[in-house]
């Protein structure tokens, strides 16, 4: 049985320019968020953040960012002013996993405290 091989992004989008945004949550036995994330504040996590297009073993294996059963988890896409998508997710607190439409995989991390990531 093989891995899917992950292709990096090569450097930070340029979130400053972001038009679009929709998110959806997902329920995988975790609790449901007390409310929907702003588009403002995604943002904000996302131009404030550092990037990194690393081996994703820095981001499941640590232990600064432990999987959390009881984080409501987040997804949706997010476009830029030239029509650039791409798809996110929240897999850890702190950490915003960004995905574009080549299936280029990046990660921004975040200070923890910037989105309410609370549950019901």
């Amino acid at each position: 049985m093989g891995m899917l091989a992950v292709t990096p992004m090569p450097g930070k989008p340029d979130f400053s320019q972001a038009a679009d945004f929709v998110q959806e949550r997902y329920d995988y036995g975790q609790a449901f968020p007390k409310s929907f994330l702003k588009k403002d504040d995604l943002v904000e996590a996302l131009i404030k953040g550092e990037f990194y297009n690393g081996p994703s073993s820095k981001i499941y294996k640590n232990e600064d960012y432990p999987y959390d059963t009881n984080m409501p988890q987040f997804n949706g896409v997010i476009t830029l002013k030239d029509g650039t998508l791409f798809m996110w997710d929240i897999p850890r607190k702190g950490i915003i996993e960004i995905i574009d439409s080549n299936y280029r995989t990046g990660y921004i991390f975040y200070p923890k405290e910037m989105l309410d990531l609370s549950s019901e």
